[in-house]
């Protein structure tokens, strides 16, 4: 009943959406709707206002090493199933202090109500063009598409 009710809100304000757009009365408000709809659906408007409501609970934080091994455990799994593991994988996960941020690198952590579900690193360049390289990302599939275009 909860989530329903919840999945509710979203309905309503994907639907305030459409109403703050039209501007006829109730018929030519209809036909309105329609063109509106075949622009973008009502299933992908309440898609958009889950995604908005989801978004405001995610921060992207530093790293800490508490994260260390969510770090570890998210890329490992992250890179298993798109590429393959390699010996430098390995070291920069086992040991991201040593191998990324003393050498000037960041790593962030994404938490989801508090709990990490995602990470990334950038590894600090010695390029006049280029500060840093995105090396290692990772998301917990079950965070995949909680991130809003805004964040």
């Amino acid at each position: 009943m909860a989530r329903i009710k919840i999945q509710g809100s979203d309905i309503g304000r994907a639907i305030d959406g459409i109403m703050a757009e039209a501007t006829h009365n109730l018929w030519e408000a209809i036909g309105e709707w329609e063109e509106l709809l075949k622009k973008k659906s009502l299933l992908k408007r309440v898609q958009e206002q889950k995604k908005l409501r989801e978004s405001k609970d995610i921060a992207i934080i530093p790293y800490e090493p508490q994260y260390r091994e969510v770090f570890r455990e998210l890329n490992v799994e992250w890179i298993s199933k798109y590429f393959e593991m390699e010996e430098a994988d390995y070291k920069a996960l086992d040991n991201p202090q040593e191998y990324i941020l003393d050498k000037g690198g960041k790593i962030f952590v994404a938490l989801y109500q508090g709990r990490p579900v995602g990470v990334c690193a950038l590894i600090k360049m010695n390029d006049p063009e280029y500060h840093f390289e995105m090396a290692k990302m990772a998301v917990s599939p079950q965070a995949q598409g909680k991130i809003s275009a805004g964040y």
